[in-house]
């Protein structure tokens, strides 16, 4: 690898890798609330992107040609299948996207944060949603019917809207039962078995303790 290309490269990752560990995710233990930064973690934000770039050695700065990244990375790691966001969500992002490095190092976590809350209240829609449907999944999925869903990641597409979400979610479902009846379940077995796997993930999603560290942004 180019010696250059390899420095802005190790650069780039010191500078993502210390801004993932800013974010302190508050949430409550009653229910998943909207977050908003404090004064303290915008101050650890500026404080950590500051002493970066004076002890770096080639004396980079954080600038527009990580921007991209940072922001990518961030949704990445929100959303890596797919299923929560959407790609009306990443047109309204893309100012966030191009202003990232201009935010962190004025310690502007708003934007992350605000991604942050669509991504978290998605994730309770999303368990809430199949954990109704599998109520009844013998009588409302049609098995027979001819669909096709994406399970490549290098292939994956956000939806359209927030609107086709519950859609995605329904054949992500669907998915999951043809396995399990691939595995040789009977139907109650099935149901038990979903049951119990997206009640205990909503209820470590409700349950996450104050104050708990997340690797974001």
């Amino acid at each position: 690898m180019n010696p250059v290309y390899k420095d802005r490269v190790c650069f780039r990752a010191a500078i993502f890798g210390a801004i993932l560990t800013i974010l302190i995710i508050t949430v409550s233990v009653a229910q998943v609330a909207a977050m908003v930064p404090t004064a303290k973690q915008s101050r650890q934000c500026k404080k950590i992107v500051q002493a970066l770039e004076r002890s770096h050695f080639t004396g980079k700065k954080v600038d527009k040609s990580i921007s991209n990244m940072i922001f990518d990375r961030y949704i990445k790691y929100l959303d890596p299948a797919r299923h929560l966001l959407t790609q009306k969500d990443m047109d309204e992002f893309l100012e966030f996207k191009h202003q990232m490095y201009r935010y962190v190092q004025e310690g502007n976590l708003d934007p992350a944060f605000e991604i942050f809350n669509i991504y978290q209240s998605r994730r309770q829609e999303r368990l809430d949603d199949i954990l109704h449907a599998i109520e009844t999944w013998k009588s409302d999925l049609d098995f027979s019917r001819d669909e096709t869903l994406v399970i490549d990641a290098d292939a994956m597409t956000f939806v359209p809207t927030p609107k086709d979400l519950p859609d995605l979610w329904r054949k992500e479902l669907k998915n999951h039962i043809i396995s399990l009846k691939l595995d040789g379940k009977t139907d109650d077995e099935i149901t038990d078995t979903l049951k119990k796997i997206y009640t205990h993930r909503r209820n470590h999603l409700t349950k996450l303790k104050a104050g708990m560290y997340s690797n974001l942004l």
